[in-house]
């Protein structure tokens, strides 16, 4: 039973960011916000398989952590400027993977290519 709850993760938050992509004023602060656990589990799963097993994560770690910060990129810049309380929780999650990036994780995601 417990494999099929990462599946349903990833299925959950790969629909939202279809529905993000399509309309980013979608998701509001507090919307987002709700995503952030998400994120900070991903983020420190990932961390720590790579530190202990010296492997890189699990696909469904990687895909809810890459659909995520597409999300977050997609819906930042249409949030209110008011929006700081969830733009702080936001750099509190990511700082870690800027810091110490791992093999796992893909910060290239948030960040556009030029």
């Amino acid at each position: 039973m417990t494999t099929q709850l990462p599946q349903t993760t990833t299925n959950s938050i790969r629909t939202i960011h279809l529905f993000t992509s399509a309309y980013p004023q979608l998701l509001t602060a507090s919307k987002a916000s709700t995503l952030l656990p998400y994120l900070k589990s991903a983020v420190s799963s990932i961390e720590k398989k790579t530190k202990d097993d010296k492997t890189t994560s699990t696909e469904d770690e990687q895909t809810i952590a890459d659909y995520l910060l597409k999300i977050f990129r997609a819906a930042i810049p249409h949030m209110p400027k008011t929006a700081t309380g969830f733009g702080q929780d936001l750099q509190l999650a990511l700082q870690p993977m800027i810091l110490k990036p791992s093999a796992g994780l893909n910060v290239s995601t948030i960040v556009p290519s030029q």
